[in-house]
């Protein structure tokens, strides 16, 4: 590491050039390290026995050493400088002396001065050097310098700390009028603290840095305050830089986390350190806090302020952050909340986006610790007081996130009770250090150890948090023990059975705080659904995390349909029964019954969760409530346009109005919210209210057609269910219109349910086909007594359910929204309507009982109308509600920052010139003419030594070889399968064609060459015709332009030839990290072979979906677009952006963007999907060289079409990329 050094012998004033200490003077040929070297350093100095060097500043050197006295031993910090410096730079020694003993008066990080003398100092090589010699206290550890070279990579919280503790030391001087100006890392020491002497409230209280020397410091009077003040902060910055360094090297064995901190880090000492000619220096304590706030942003996100980016942003709980759940749950007095925190285990269930996680995760820590109102805000004590009322304490998991299977969906869970208490343990931290900062007295000093010594005891084979001291190290420890359970590992395993170690953990949490001793634990688990869990899975969980005790409980939510499954008890014995073993809360049916029960209680409950979320959207017009928005129209209007003969014109304004929101929900809140964020989008702003009802219906249709299109593409079957039920509803509502019309009797059918008894035949296979539709999304469960309007006598329970259907799979086929009507099937009916769904309208006509009395009411389908009048609510809404304008724009001096991170690229087109430097050239036997093509420009310029990597498919292996016997090619080849990137020997001298490279193995030999070398050089030849071609895709889009359902295009697509054949496998590229509770984003790109994104989708759940769309009009780039705006659609938290598919440094940029506003600002793990053209992938492998990506995912096809992949060749271009050691601007 090279510094600034004077020589010892021959000092220059003006001398200020870095150099290693191994470099020599020009005068004596002496390394200016040589004071420090063993031939060269002196043996004694006065009385004192030098035991070691320590290091060298500009003007001196340090030495451990010591004096033996008749009573002990002790040992010192001897600081030598030679006079010659002090008389070259008129400087007085004994004057610094004195200035140092005066800044360690009452200092905590200043080694003190005892004395100083005068001493002809002899070393070793026989030269004598009349030096000044300082006495400083020693302090045991080791120079920050050598801290740096003995350690590969240091922790990022201990990094913090260093700088942290240095900005301290400067602020101790600076109050003295001090100024250091020549803080280096030999000049400081870390030293490690006894864990009695641990500092409390520091980021990292296992060590402290002192400084040992005042080389060159100076007061007030004697210099330019804010410039030497704006040079020592420059001094920690480069130390800050780096340390970050060491970790934003390596970002592939980086872990996220550290990663994250460090970008942080290095990002805010380039935004606090200007430069001399700035106008503002920050002073030190400014940046100890700004340090401080990059640890809060990430340890203690639940400060960061709440601000949906879209309105249906986290519409998904389980992507929302527990603490800002209290500003969007809509529960009235807290009514559903006190339902479930009763003692003993519980059950929430109910249909699928009906708000049942955000039921549950109001019981977590994080929500309850949130001010619930102004005066909690304002007091943070009132809070303290309502959590002692409450005396519960609630920790979140999820099984979508934690207990994925190692494989299909039909294995059994691997180690799910121990990744379960794991998780729990981790989350338990969290809730103590949300709870510290609220109170930090209220947390046992020692409240990390014991939950990590309750994992000791707990699990077996915990080694690693033997060695886990600090808070710090026993959260990593967790998260790589988590992570090792998440791969398979099995040799860690409980001790003994959930009942006795969740009991276990409870009383360990309950004892890390004083204020908890009382309280009751809540396991809060999400999700336990039969959509990610088989049966036995869930049985297998739920019957042994059913217990009982004094302690805590577990509280599940479920599905309906999974709660109708026999559970089994926690004895395993008999069925569990209700009020024995658990309680149940259905919240789907107290959705449904809100909504439905009472019109205008229902309208109010609807519009509250809008109005919520308007509050922290900054683009949703403020102090304008959904009602006034929307306006309204009664859902018997809605069903008579629906029924009477019109003009075409008049079906393109039926579904609008606040009420049509409220009644396509049948206790899906998701749909309602998604729906409004979709009206808001087709709104015109500025325009006239209520929104046009043109424009809002075609929001209804557009995500009608969405859904609709995504159940047609896992199963035509499940589409067939969908269509056919709604086609009943609309034929038997507009007979009901024509037979009310002849009888001046307005009775409308508006059928929007079923009710099934499985009586004979198969009942399991009726069960599973059941339950699959009810899965797939398409009809929501309502089971029990109440369902049935028929005698249930003799009947076995469990064989009766009533569905409802999702109305907004119908709105396509224009069904009435009330909730009045519904079939019934029994026996051989049922049977073939469940076999037969293509034949649905037909069998559920045919079987409508004549007799039936239809009793079930629907309040919303009254004839009243004057919601939208009731202002008085309306102000009620608005009372005391401050909007939140939050616009938090990504700063250009930070993006600046992480886009200079990034590697250089170079583009130019094949020359002799471009292959200058190129001597080696690694291609492959790629079936595509382009690869034949792109090995005849290179090698035609220039012979190359050659490796050829061979696939299975034959391609253009024969011609491509007879190409290099031609120009008498030292040539190989190897198999794609035994190919290792890693092992490979690329160079800089190294030419990589990726034309014939499938995307995966373009990833892998871009990162792992740039990993091993800072230059890699890239040859890309594009065809001139991809498939789908251009033509056929116009052809479609020509014939479907006058069509308003986009996804019709996508339909017919599938008959195109694309090049390959599904399914796809989709394959991970990096190493699996596990983190169940960090939310991630997906960054993907659109293409005309839309199936591979979707097939992605489809496969793994995101909380943020970013789709990069490629620019131009050619039909390829319109098809890729219309994709990506109908997963739009589908997914509410997408969101699209158009860049250059053929430029890398717009992608890359791109990506840098994404990556400060998610993986920095918003602690997301970022994922890549090679979903894309190979410049993308290309693009992809650079990034991910450069920043910490979790995850890159290649969706690979079961075959391709190699004579239909691609056609031609056009010109081939060579692409440079450099690791970027400074700017690249």
């Amino acid at each position: 590491m090279k510094d600034k050094f004077s020589c010892f012998l021959h000092p220059k004033k003006d001398d200020y050039i870095e150099k290693s200490l191994n470099d020599k003077c020009p005068d004596c040929n002496l390394p200016y390290g040589f004071p420090l070297q063993e031939d060269f350093m002196p043996e004694k100095i006065n009385e004192f026995k030098i035991l070691q060097p320590l290091g060298r500043g500009f003007y001196g050197a340090t030495y451990l050493a010591e004096k033996e006295s008749k009573i002990r031993t002790k040992k010192v910090v001897l600081k030598i400088v030679p006079k010659k410096i002090y008389e070259l730079f008129e400087k007085d020694f004994y004057n610094e002396c004195k200035i140092h003993v005066e800044a360690a008066v009452e200092a905590d990080h200043i080694a003190n001065v005892d004395d100083a003398f005068e001493e002809d100092v002899e070393f070793k090589n026989g030269e004598r050097i009349d030096c000044y010699v300082a006495i400083l206290d020693y302090i045991e550890g080791q120079t920050l310098k050598s801290f740096i070279s003995a350690n590969s990579t240091i922790p990022i919280h201990t990094i913090a700390q260093i700088a942290i503790d240095c900005l301290q030391i400067l602020s101790e001087l600076y109050k003295k009028n001090i100024f250091h100006n020549d803080l280096h890392l030999g000049n400081l020491i870390v030293c490690d603290l006894k864990r009695s002497s641990y500092r409390q409230g520091e980021i990292n209280g296992a060590i402290k840095v002192y400084v040992i020397d005042f080389g060159s410091s100076g007061s007030k009077s004697q210099s330019n305050t804010e410039t030497d003040r704006l040079g020592d902060l420059h001094w920690v910055a480069k130390i800050l830089e780096t340390l970050s360094k060491k970790i934003q090297d390596s970002p592939g064995t980086s872990e996220e986390r550290d990663f994250r901190l460090a970008l942080l880090l290095d990002e805010r000492a380039k935004v606090i350190f200007p430069s001399v000619s700035s106008q503002r220096v920050f002073s030190f304590e400014e940046v100890i806090t700004h340090i401080r706030q990059v640890f809060s942003q990430v340890t203690s996100p639940w400060k960061n302020p709440l601000e949906l980016r879209s309105f249906n942003d986290s519409y998904n709980a389980q992507t929302l952050s527990p603490w800002f759940v209290p500003y969007l749950l809509v529960d009235d007095e807290d009514k559903w909340i006190s339902e479930i925190t009763s003692r003993g285990p519980q059950v929430i269930t109910g249909m699928r986006g009906c708000g049942k996680t955000m039921l549950l995760r109001a019981l977590q820590f994080h929500a309850r610790a949130t001010p619930q109102n102004d005066t909690e805000k304002k007091d943070s004590s009132t809070i303290l007081e309502r959590l002692h009322k409450e005396n519960y304490l609630g920790i979140y998991i999820s099984c979508t996130r934690l207990l994925d299977t190692l494989g299909s969906h039909d294995q059994s869970l691997n180690s799910p009770f121990e990744r379960l208490f794991v998780a729990y343990s981790l989350e338990a931290l969290n809730a103590i250090r949300h709870l510290r900062e609220l109170k930090a007295e209220s947390i046992k000093p020692d409240a990390f150890k014991i939950i990590a010594n309750v994992i000791e005891s707990n699990i077996n084979n915990c080694q690693i948090l033997k060695e886990a001291f600090s808070e710090y190290e026993i959260e990593k420890a967790l998260g790589k023990i988590l992570n090792n359970l998440s791969k398979g590992e099995h040799n860690l395993k409980i001790s003994s059975n959930p009942a006795i170690v969740f009991n276990e953990l409870a009383n360990a949490i309950k004892d890390c705080s004083f204020d908890w001793s009382s309280t009751y634990v809540h396991f809060l688990l999400d999700d336990v659904s039969t959509r990610f869990l088989n049966d036995q899975n869930i049985i297998s969980l739920v019957s042994s995390l059913l217990f009982q005790s004094e302690t805590c409980a577990f509280k599940f939510t479920t599905e309906a349909q999974t709660l109708e499954m026999v559970i089994n008890s926690p004895g395993n014995i008999e069925q569990a029964r209700v009020g024995r073993d658990y309680q149940i809360f259905d919240l789907g049916e107290q959705v449904n019954n809100k909504i439905h029960k009472n019109k205008n209680e229902g309208i109010s409950f609807v519009e509250k969760i809008l109005f919520k979320r308007s509050i922290y959207h900054s683009n949703h017009p403020k102090n304008i409530s959904p009602s006034e928005l929307l306006g309204n129209q009664t859902l018997q209007t809605i069903a008579v346009s629906i029924a009477k003969e019109g003009k075409s014109s008049s079906k393109k304004t039926i579904y609008h109005g606040i009420t049509a929101i409220a009644g396509v929900c049948v206790g899906d809140i998701g749909d309602i919210i998604t729906l409004y964020e979709k009206i808001l989008k087709n709104w015109k702003t500025n325009t006239l209210l209520p929104i046009n009802s043109k424009a809002q219906n075609e929001a209804y249709l557009e995500l009608c057609n969405s859904r609709i299109f995504d159940i047609n593409r896992r199963s035509t079957k499940l589409f067939d269910f969908a269509e056919s039920f709604a086609e009943a509803a609309h034929h038997l509502l507009v007979q009901s219109y024509k037979k009310s019309k002849s009888s001046n009797k307005l009775r409308l059918r508006q059928y929007s349910s079923i009710f099934i008894n499985i009586s004979n035949g198969d009942v399991d296979q009726q069960n599973r086909q059941v339950r699959e539709l009810i899965d797939a999304g398409i009809f929501n469960f309502s089971g029990g007594p109440e369902a049935s309007r028929t005698n249930r006598q003799g009947l076995n329970p469990q064989q009766q359910y009533k569905l409802t259907f999702r109305k907004i799979y119908g709105l396509n086929k224009h069904i009435g929204l009330s909730q009045s009507d519904r079939f019934e099937l029994s026996g051989e009916a049922l049977e073939k309507w469940l076999n037969n769904p293509k034949d649905g309208k037909e069998i559920l006509i045919r079987n409508l009982a004549r007799d039936t009395v239809y009793d079930e009411v629907d309040a919303l389908d009254s004839g009243e109308t004057n919601f939208v009048g009731d202002k008085g609510y309306q102000t009620n809404l608005f009372d005391n509600v401050k909007f939140h304008n939050i616009d938090r724009p990504i700063h250009q001096d930070s993006l600046t920052f992480l886009e200079d991170r990034l590697p250089c690229i170079y583009s130019q087109e094949i020359s002799i010139a471009a292959l200058k430097k190129i001597s080696h050239y690694i291609s492959s036997y790629g079936f595509e003419y382009a690869t034949l093509a792109s090995a005849k420009n290179i090698l035609s310029l220039k012979a190359l030594s050659s490796i050829f990597i061979k696939f299975d498919e034959i391609g253009q292996k024969k011609r491509i070889k007879e190409l290099a016997n031609k120009f008498k090619l030292k040539s190989s080849e190897i198999d794609y399968k035994s190919f290792d990137p890693q092992k490979s020997l690329i160079q800089k001298s190294t030419l990589i064609d990726i034309t014939g490279i499938p995307q995966s193995l373009i990833f892998k030999l871009v990162t792992n060459s740039l990993n091993t070398i800072d230059e890699v050089s890239i040859a890309l030849t594009k065809a001139k015709k991809y498939y789908p071609l251009n033509e056929d895709i116009t052809n479609i889009l020509e014939k479907n332009k006058e069509l308003e359902d986009k996804t019709e295009i996508l339909k017919s697509i599938s008959e195109v030839l694309k090049g390959e054949v599904g399914p796809y496998k989709i394959i991970p590229l990096l190493p699996v990290e596990t983190n169940h509770s960090i939310r991630r984003v997906l960054v993907a790109f659109a293409s005309a072979k839309h199936e591979r994104l979707y097939s992605l989708l489809d496969e793994r759940e995101f909380d943020r979906i970013v789709i990069i769309t490629p620019k131009g009009k050619s039909s390829r780039n319109r098809l890729a677009r219309i994709a990506a705006e109908i997963a739009l659609t589908r997914f509410n938290n997408c969101e699209l952006h158009e860049i250059d598919e053929n430029s890398i440094d717009d992608t890359i940029n791109f990506i840098a963007q994404q990556y400060q506003t998610y993986f920095i600002n918003q602690n997301f793990s970022i994922e890549i999907a090679l979903s894309g053209n190979k410049i993308q992938a290309l693009s992809a492998a650079i990034v991910s060289q450069s920043l910490k990506i979790n995850q890159c995912w290649y969706i690979q096809p079961s075959k391709w079409d190699i004579k239909r992949f691609t056609k031609g060749a056009e010109k081939t271009n060579i692409y440079t990329v450099k690791i970027n050691h400074g700017k690249r601007r």
